[in-house]
């Protein structure tokens, strides 16, 4: 989610532009802001990133969850609106994820399968499992 975050909106998303994996889709939740934040997400002009509005203010929880249920790809990480990724992040963490998969957590579930437990992973990031195999590999 982001809200008024004209002043950091950019670094996140390039940082996650920058990312080594390149096979994802970024999804920006604008939480009603009052700024320039979705003039910044809008003029990266990447087919990756997706930016949703709220129209209006609905508080991190609700907007958060409203980007979880909008993620296509067979894992999610969630990186907050001021905080930025090491290039190398998504990388690692898909290798650790298909490197450690169990018949408990495979990748690529088919929809309708209830997501597994976020991994924690890398700093105090979060990874887990999405039900759809046919889009990006990752749903940020």
């Amino acid at each position: 989610p982001a809200y008024n975050r004209e002043d950091l909106i950019g670094d996140a998303v390039g940082s996650v532009l920058a990312q080594t994996f390149r096979d994802f889709e970024l999804i920006v939740v604008d939480d009603g802001s009052t700024d320039r934040t979705c003039a910044i997400v809008e003029a990266f002009g990447d087919p990756r990133v997706r930016l949703v509005s709220n129209g209006a203010n609905l508080g991190i929880p609700i907007s958060r969850n409203r980007g979880l249920e909008l993620a296509r790809g067979d894992y999610l990480a969630i990186l907050d609106s001021d905080d930025r990724m090491l290039p190398e992040r998504l990388r690692r963490q898909v290798a650790f994820l298909e490197a450690h998969r169990t018949p408990a957590h495979p990748a690529g579930r088919p929809g309708g399968c209830r997501r597994a437990p976020a991994f924690p992973l890398l700093h105090q990031q979060s990874i887990g499992h999405g039900p759809h195999r046919d889009h990006a590999r990752l749903r940020l």
